[in-house]
């Protein structure tokens, strides 16, 4: 999310905000590593995949995010449209995990797309 608000206000980052989202972005990538490490029991595969890939998805979209931070002058509408398709993936991901979890933890719902 914190990358997510900090892309809104595009025109506005500081070169420490562009340290920020690179940091988020590797903190996610040991995110990904550190959940698919984890040894699920048999009935929560399935809820540990979709985890995993949704967390996955935001990675990349970090990853995205701070490509699009840190070299202005190449970002198109193009990448800020996958940009969005990330974050849209990765909240469908985050709520089929809580469905099949039976909990209702915190989401992406209502966060606002990113436009160049």
């Amino acid at each position: 999310m914190d990358s997510h608000e900090k892309l809104l206000r595009y025109d506005t980052l500081t070169s420490g905000d562009i340290e920020q989202m690179q940091a988020n972005q590797t903190a996610l990538q040991g995110f990904v590593d550190q959940a698919s490490d984890l040894r699920a029991p048999k009935q929560y595969r399935n809820q540990k995949d979709e985890f995993v890939s949704a967390i996955d998805e935001l990675h990349q979209a970090a990853q995205l995010a701070y490509a699009l931070a840190a070299d202005p002058v190449s970002a198109t509408q193009a990448d800020f449209d996958d940009y969005d398709r990330l974050v849209d993936e990765a909240t469908v991901g985050l709520r089929r995990s809580n469905q099949l979890l039976g909990k209702d933890f915190k989401g992406l719902e209502g966060v606002r797309e990113v436009s160049a």
